[in-house]
C-alpha cells in the first residue's frame, strides 16, 4: 500500500493555476512559429509544424478547435513531461508545445527562454509525496537524509522546494534523485526510494500496482 505525506499547506491552488502553450525559443516570427519551420519553405501547404503532445492527452489541433482543415501539416511528437518539450523547443526540434508554467521558468534560469503565446486556465494541484506502504515517514520534515525521486524542472521539482522550504529545509537536505515519470516509478517499485514527488497519472498507478486504495 502507499500513503500520501499530508500536503497542508503545499496545495499551490490560488497560486500557480494556470498552463502555458509555448514556442521556440530563438528566431521567432511574427506568427508565433520556430523559424525551423520556415527554413526551406515560403508556402503552408509545404510547411510541417511540430507539435508536441502527451500520452493520453487530446491535440488542441482538433475539428472542435477548428483547425481540421489547416493549410499545413501537422507532425506530432509525444513527451513525457513539459520540461521535456520546453528543451525540445529551446533546441528547435519542436514548433509548438503545451506545458504547467514551470517548466518555463526553469528553461529561463538555463537561459533557454520560449515564448509564452496562450494560457490555459486549469488545476495543477495533483501532485503528491508517496511513501512505501511500511515507511514510518509521516512528514516532510522527516525526509531529511532520504532518497527522494522528482522530475527535474517541472512542477514536481517546484513542489518539492517548496515543501521543503516550508519546513526550513532545502534539496541539500534530501538525497534529490532527478528522474523521468517511467524511471521513478520503477524506482520506487523497487524500493529505491523513501519518497517521490510525482503527479499527474502516475499517482494512480503506482497507488495501484501497490494495492491502495484510491
Amino acid at each position: 500500500m502507499t500513503k500520501n505525506i499530508n500536503q497542508g499547506q503545499f496545495n499551490r491552488r490560488g497560486f500557480l493555476t494556470a498552463s502555458s502553450i509555448a514556442v521556440g525559443a530563438l528566431g521567432l516570427s511574427s506568427l508565433g512559429l520556430n523559424s525551423r519551420a520556415f527554413a526551406q519553405n515560403t508556402s503552408l501547404s509545404d510547411l510541417t509544424l511540430g507539435v508536441a503532445t502527451y500520452r493520453g492527452q487530446e491535440s488542441y489541433f482538433t475539428e472542435d478547435a477548428g483547425t481540421a482543415n489547416r493549410p499545413y501539416k501537422v507532425d506530432y511528437a509525444e513527451f513525457a513531461g513539459g520540461n521535456l518539450i520546453v528543451e525540445a523547443l529551446a533546441s528547435g526540434s519542436l514548433d509548438i508545445g503545451s506545458m504547467s508554467e514551470i517548466p518555463p521558468i526553469f528553461s529561463i534560469q538555463s537561459h533557454r527562454q520560449p515564448r509564452l503565446i496562450a494560457v490555459i486556465q486549469g488545476d495543477v494541484n495533483n501532485q503528491v509525496f508517496l511513501i512505501p506502504k511500511d515507511s514510518k515517514i509521516e512528514s516532510i520534515g522527516q525526509l531529511r537524509g532520504k532518497r527522494v525521486g522528482y522530475v527535474r524542472s517541472t512542477t514536481s521539482h517546484y513542489f518539492l522546494i517548496k515543501a521543503l522550504k516550508e519546513q526550513g529545509l532545502t534539496m541539500k537536505d534530501i538525497t534529490a534523485v532527478a528522474l523521468t515519470p517511467q524511471d521513478g516509478f520503477s524506482a520506487f517499485q523497487s524500493g529505491q526510494l523513501d519518497a517521490w514527488v510525482i503527479y499527474g497519472v502516475f499517482i494512480q498507478l503506482a497507488k495501484f500496482r501497490s494495492g491502495a486504495g484510491s
